[in-house]
């Protein structure tokens, strides 16, 4: 009899056996399947992030070309700009060149006015003792004038 339950017993550890290699084959088969359908996400993911990569690589060309372009235009600012100091610094030597040519011609028209001045002053006053010998002339004359007429009459 004992070789009866032995058999029956290894029957029933066959039979647990079997379930659980069954469940084990459901739980690698349901495993696998699970498997699969991460990997296919994965290879969607890394599908997606391949094309955000390109697309971001893609604006970050455009970003970089637009940055050239202002650094390009900054550059052309900048060189403008030099130009534009440079003209002012030449055109403020060239005032500055007629400000000493006006303060020379300036001062140059003092001194010319103030000999013409002298010169005039020495005109009027040259001018005012001439007049005062004609009117002494003048009056030597009239009374001349008078005596010979006094003379002539009384002859």
């Amino acid at each position: 009899m004992w070789k009866v339950e032995l058999f029956e017993g290894q029957g029933l550890m066959k039979e647990r056996m079997e379930e659980s290699i069954s469940r084990v084959e459901a739980s690698y088969s349901h495993l696998r399947q699970e498997i699969d359908v991460l990997q296919k996400k994965a290879t969607e993911v890394e599908k997606e992030v391949t094309g955000l990569g390109e697309e971001l690589s893609s604006k970050l060309k455009n970003l970089q070309g637009k940055a050239d372009d202002i650094a390009d235009m900054v550059g052309v600012s900048i060189q403008k700009q030099q130009q534009l100091l440079a003209s002012e610094s030449e055109a403020l030597l060239g005032i500055q060149s007629l400000t000493d040519f006006q303060s020379k011609a300036l001062q140059e028209s003092r001194v010319t006015l103030q000999q013409i001045v002298g010169f005039a002053q020495g005109q009027h006053q040259e001018l005012k003792q001439q007049q005062e010998h004609l009117l002494k002339a003048h009056n030597l004359l009239a009374i001349n004038s008078s005596y010979l007429s006094i003379l002539y009459e009384g002859r």
